[in-house]
C-alpha cells in the first residue's frame, strides 16, 4: 500500500471528539510516515538517494492532503499546517541537510 493511502485510511477511520484525539491522530500519522521511510535509509545510501526518498514522502503527504480536501474532511484545516514536511523542516539540522546540495 502506498504511503498516502495508509495515511488516508488511518485518518478517515479515526473518531475525533476532543483535542487529545487530534493530537493522537497526528502522532500516529507521523509514526506511519517514519515507519515508511526510515527503514529504507542506511549508511551506504548516498545523499541524492536519501533526499529523493524524502521528496517521495513529502509528495505522498501532499497527495494525502489533496484527497482529504476533495473529501471535505472536517479537520483538514488543522492537518495542513502540521504536515510532515513542515514538521520535518522545523528541525534546523534536518532542514539544512535536506535543502543544501551535498554530494554535487
Amino acid at each position: 500500500m502506498f504511503l498516502d493511502d495508509k495515511l488516508y485510511n488511518y485518518t478517515i477511520s479515526r473518531q475525533i471528539d476532543k483535542p487529545e484525539d487530534f493530537e493522537a491522530l497526528m502522532n500516529e500519522l507521523y509514526k506511519i510516515t517514519e515507519d515508511h521511510w526510515k527503514p529504507k535509509m542506511n549508511e551506504h545510501m548516498g545523499y541524492t538517494d536519501a533526499r529523493r526518498e524524502l521528496k517521495r514522502v513529502f509528495n505522498a503527504w501532499d497527495l494525502f492532503i489533496k484527497r482529504l480536501e476533495k473529501e471535505e474532511y472536517p479537520y483538514i484545516m488543522f492537518i495542513i499546517p502540521n504536515s510532515y514536511k513542515i514538521s520535518f523542516m522545523k528541525n534546523d539540522l534536518a532542514k539544512k541537510i535536506f535543502t543544501e546540495n551535498y554530494g554535487k
